[in-house]
């Protein structure tokens, strides 16, 4: 039985081995395949100083030569090693999981003969080939040495985390962290790994020019470093940033962590949000009308006067928020948390409300009306709280 070969180009970071094993007497005949992926972040030597890389998740990529994966045998995979899952794209031929960490924190471990769906054999030689790659919202900076002072300000930090974090995932990551191969006839051979190599000037430039700048706007650091607020900060770690009065209408910042962030009176208007982390944030008088903030934590965020109309919030983690007059009216609340949130005052006018969670909600004036998915009970539990429902 020919074996798999591995090519990891940057084992200290992602190592990837595959297994192939024939189901014995199957007819028609079948492989099963497993993989191992080993994460942990690695050091990236940058000229003065380095900065250590992590991954948040990444796509597990098969390629397969006459022998597919019959969707009946599909299944999600088995990843209880680490806090991640796995989200099943692609086709028979090239089935592609989509790995994320639940927690959006790196990953570190390892998933050890994760095994896949099995493969049905079509003709010979059949080929099994798997990559791993990467993309910006899952290549994190976590730590730096010798580039810049620890009194860094939040928003030339976050700035530098992601200029760095691009130049290295297009110049040194592309076009896969690590490949298998196997086939049937014969034993595959060792290719070259691809040779990595990027201009240390490009970063070491990038770093001078936020260093030396006399501003700290947001928006105006970006744009020194040739970043586009709107499409380069997916998944990316702006921990304590201050956004506020920042336009980022449409923005798209899936994932993005914005703890303790500052986002005051900032519009992220129609902006997507989705399982964004924005616990403890001020948004205090923001602007997230039609935003998508499905599955986004908004734990003990600060959201008063802010205007949430129309915002999809479905899944939501929005406990012990503050809501106090917030506009919440059209926005999509189905299965939200909203336990221990303060909506005094507040519009929640023709919100959908299924399955939200209201137990120890402070509602005191806050007005309802037409609200989907608000039963008999909830209505007359709310009004007992104070809570207003116009005819």
């Amino acid at each position: 039985m020919p074996q798999p070969l591995s090519q990891n180009r940057y084992p200290d970071c992602l190592a990837l081995e595959l297994a192939v094993t024939p189901v014995q007497s199957s007819t028609p005949e079948l492989l099963e395949l497993n993989v191992t992926l080993r994460f942990q972040e690695h050091w990236e030597n940058l000229g003065a100083g380095r900065v250590k890389l992590g991954l948040t998740g990444g796509q597990l990529h098969l390629k397969l030569s006459n022998c597919k994966m019959p969707p009946s045998r599909s299944h999600p995979l088995e990843l209880a090693e680490l806090d991640c899952r796995a989200i099943a794209e692609g086709t028979a031929e090239n089935p592609i999981w989509a790995l994320s960490a639940n927690t959006g924190k790196i990953l570190n471990g390892s998933l050890n003969h994760v095994q896949l769906p099995t493969v049905e054999l079509t003709g010979t030689p059949a080929i099994v080939e798997a990559t791993f790659t990467v993309s910006a919202s899952e290549l994190q900076v976590s730590d730096a040495e010798g580039l810049w002072s620890h009194s860094i300000s939040p928003n030339k930090l976050a700035i530098l985390d992601r200029k760095i974090a691009l130049v290295l995932l297009s110049e040194k990551l592309q076009p896969y962290l690590s490949r298998a191969w196997w086939r049937s006839d014969a034993e595959v051979q060792q290719q070259p790994t691809p040779e990595a190599s990027f201009d240390i000037a490009q970063i070491q430039g990038a770093i001078e020019r936020i260093m030396k700048a006399e501003t700290d706007d947001f928006l105006e650091l970006a744009k020194k470093v040739g970043l586009k607020p709107a499409e380069d900060f997916v998944g990316a770690k702006l921990l304590g940033t201050n956004l506020s009065s920042a336009d980022l209408s449409g923005a798209n910042l899936r994932r993005v962590y914005l703890r303790g962030a500052d986002l005051c009176d900032i519009d992220l208007s129609n902006a997507d949000l989705n399982e964004a982390n924005l616990g403890g944030a001020d948004m205090s008088g923001a602007y997230l009308s039609e935003a998508d903030l499905g599955g986004a934590n908004l734990r003990r965020a600060s959201l008063a006067l802010a205007n949430i109309s129309g915002a999809y919030l479905v899944g939501a983690n929005l406990s012990e928020a503050n809501l106090s007059n917030a506009n919440l009216s059209d926005s999509n609340l189905n299965g939200a948390n909203l336990t221990s949130a303060d909506l005094t005052g507040a519009g929640v006018v023709l919100a959908n409300l299924t399955d939200v969670e209201l137990s120890d909600a402070k509602v005191e004036n806050a007005r309802f009306k037409d609200n989907p998915g608000l039963t008999e009970e909830m209505k007359h539990d709310l009004q007992q709280r104070g809570a207003i429902f116009e005819d």
